[in-house]
């Protein structure tokens, strides 16, 4: 399962990083790693709060009644 998270975000940073730079350029592998890193801090952040803003939700509705 991981493994296929790792593969699609890889996928995804190499469409990014083909976007902003050659592939032919030396430092390619680099910045996709990077771009990739960003990503996944990204996924993990959204992750990490989502329950936090079911709460909010939840709260907010409370409030309205």
């Amino acid at each position: 399962m991981i493994g296929w998270l790792i593969r699609g975000l890889l996928f995804m940073a190499g469409i990014i990083t083909g976007m902003l730079i050659s592939k032919d350029d030396n430092h390619f592998e680099v910045v996709q790693m990077m771009v990739a890193i960003g990503l996944f801090t990204l996924l993990a952040a959204v992750l990490a709060f989502m329950p936090v803003a079911k709460q909010w939700r939840k709260r907010k509705d409370s409030q309205k009644d």
